[in-house]
């Protein structure tokens, strides 16, 4: 007997079985008492919603038997659902004082998975935080601890022990799902060099890794700063916009028409490569092209996706476009003058 075979017929056996329990249920409970329709509707419905307690039930002795765990896909599916996320997934979130991530933790613990949490907040205030029977680990200094506080308090300029703590509770809740959050990632980066934390965060499964900006400057990546002065002083100035009335028209104006013309008709050099002259290096760019060129010349984009891209641009006149941007750029400069 195949696989398949051995599939359908267990998949046909248990519906015949779910059937016959469940109608036998439904006699049972008609035959107790002698109740009306409504009255035995309301029972159904109540033993229906115990349906899912019933199968956790099933699959935690199917786990006990037979060693096949069957809990961790309805964590997998409840945090995709109530989150977004997935199983090996990490989530940076950049935020002041944390709280879409406590929330977020929150949430993958209610759908069943057990959590660890790591900050530099005493563990009594951060059990304030996190659900009950969360596992605490607290970054902390401090000589004068028990012994019992030791096991749970790591030192945050020596990442090693931290790492293997971790590590330990991944591996101890392997079968049921497990979160963690880190809390404290600042404090371990101005405790240690941000290399070593890095090398650190890279020993994961899935590792994170390091772009070309470097730790705490948020404006240093190279694929912000090299169009700094053409996309954005040359239309807004070096002038601080202070006035909150002027985000709303200047997003508008950037994702939309400004965008579509120098996305679609403005032309753009590219570094080649440098040849080095003596003591000079030279750089060698390549031929003037639009950002929609360089797409439609990428074997990276789908062909659906270059085509709805030609159709939009055969859609815009360039001139009209740039009257569009001039118009928004008075009234930028009308509310800037108003402010002032």
């Amino acid at each position: 007997m195949t696989d398949e075979e051995t599939f359908v017929k267990g998949y046909i056996k248990g519906y015949e079985d779910g059937m016959k329990q469940a109608y036998d249920e439904v006699v049972s409970m008609a035959s107790k008492r002698g109740y009306s329709v409504a009255e035995l509707m309301l029972l159904v419905r109540s033993e229906r919603g115990n349906v899912p307690e019933k199968v956790k039930v099933k699959k935690k002795a199917i786990l006990k038997t037979t060693g096949i765990d069957l809990m961790e896909e309805d964590v997998a599916q409840c945090m995709e659902s109530k989150v977004g996320v997935t199983p090996k997934m990490t989530v940076v979130i950049r935020e002041r004082g944390a709280m879409k991530g406590y929330t977020a933790f929150k949430q993958i613990m209610e759908c069943g998975a057990a959590g660890l949490c790591v900050s530099r907040s005493p563990p009594e205030q951060t059990a304030r935080k996190v659900p009950p029977g969360c596992d605490i680990f607290w970054l902390t200094k401090m000589d004068n601890l028990s012994e019992v506080e030791k096991e749970r308090c790591f030192p945050p300029n020596d990442t090693s022990p931290l790492y293997t703590g971790i590590k330990q509770f991944l591996m101890a809740n392997k079968g049921t799902g497990a979160v963690v959050l880190l809390d404290g990632f600042n404090y371990l980066v101005t405790n240690n060099d941000f290399l070593t934390v890095l090398k650190w965060l890279q020993k994961r499964p899935q590792p994170v890794f390091m772009t070309r900006s470097r730790p705490f400057k948020k404006d240093d990546n190279a694929h912000v700063e090299q169009k700094n002065w053409t996309h954005v002083r040359q239309c807004f100035g070096y002038e601080r916009h202070d006035n909150p009335e002027l985000v709303e028209p200047m997003n508008a104006l950037v994702k939309g028409v400004y965008g579509q013309l120098l996305n679609y008709f403005h032309a753009s050099l590219k570094l080649d490569h440098t040849e080095r002259e003596g003591g000079k290096v030279r750089r060698i760019y390549g031929a003037a092209q639009t950002p929609l060129a360089r797409v439609v010349a990428s074997a990276e984009v789908t062909q659906a996706t270059k085509a709805r891209l030609l159709k939009h641009k055969a859609s815009l006149n360039p001139f009209a476009l740039k009257q569009a941007v001039t118009r928004s750029l008075k009234a930028i400069s009308a509310l800037c003058r108003r402010r002032n």
